[in-house]
């Protein structure tokens, strides 16, 4: 199949050369054809000269006509001008000026003022209150305020404790936090009942002392009253 193909191929190409060889063979032996055809010939006559220019001629001079005359027949003939006489008087410019003098001296200038500098603005300085030397304690007029009871302490009551009330008067000291130190008992009613009556105000909690604003410590009286349930 394959060797056919070849072979058909080969023979449709040697066909074509054969006839581009036929082709260029008769293109040769064609002869070329070449017309001729007549060209006539025109000549053109020479142009004329162009005009000679002719420069214009001056006029001649001639005097220009008379201005006609004007008559006034009853105008100027009977007009008599009066005679006029004019004196010219001589003016000598050397007369002396008078200057001006004045007795009095003249007046003096104001006095402008200078301007003076512009002053720097001054600032007082705020007055800060020296601190007060802290005292160890306060008492409870030296205080802003008398320190309020937040919460009272509990008690029980003693079973040897003779009686059925007490009176106690006790020397209490508070700090900055409102926890409460007993310094002293002052004076006691039964004195049985004396440890109960400090351990209500050990168990009770206050406000804060302060004095001028600020918390400090406070010592001050307090009473109680303990009554048998």
């Amino acid at each position: 199949m394959i060797v056919r193909s070849l072979f058909i191929g080969l023979v449709t190409t040697s066909l074509l050369l054969a006839l581009l060889a036929l082709s260029r063979l008769l293109n040769s032996h064609e002869k070329e054809i070449v017309e001729i055809s007549p060209v006539e010939i025109v000549t053109l006559e020479s142009s004329p000269p162009p005009p000679e220019l002719s420069e214009p001629e001056e006029p001649e001079d001639t005097p220009p006509p008379p201005a006609p005359k004007i008559e006034f027949p009853d105008m100027v003939d009977d007009f008599d001008a009066p005679e006029m006489a004019f004196s010219l008087t001589r003016i000598d410019l050397r007369t002396p000026i008078q200057s001006f003098n004045t007795s009095s001296a003249p007046a003096a200038l104001p006095i402008v003022p200078k301007p003076s500098a512009p002053t720097k603005p001054t600032y007082e300085k705020p007055t800060i209150p020296k601190p007060v030397a802290k005292k160890s304690y306060y008492s409870s007029g030296e205080l802003d305020g008398i320190p309020q009871t937040i919460r009272m302490g509990g008690f029980r009551w003693p079973s040897h404790a003779t009686g059925t009330t007490g009176r106690i008067k006790l020397l209490l000291e508070i700090n900055e936090s409102g926890r409460v130190r007993v310094i002293s008992v002052v004076s006691s009613t039964n004195s049985s009942l004396n440890t109960s009556a400090k351990r209500v105000a050990v168990g009770s909690r206050f406000t804060s002392p302060r004095k001028n604003g600020q918390k400090v410590k406070a010592r001050f009286y307090k009473t109680y009253n303990l009554k048998k349930p």
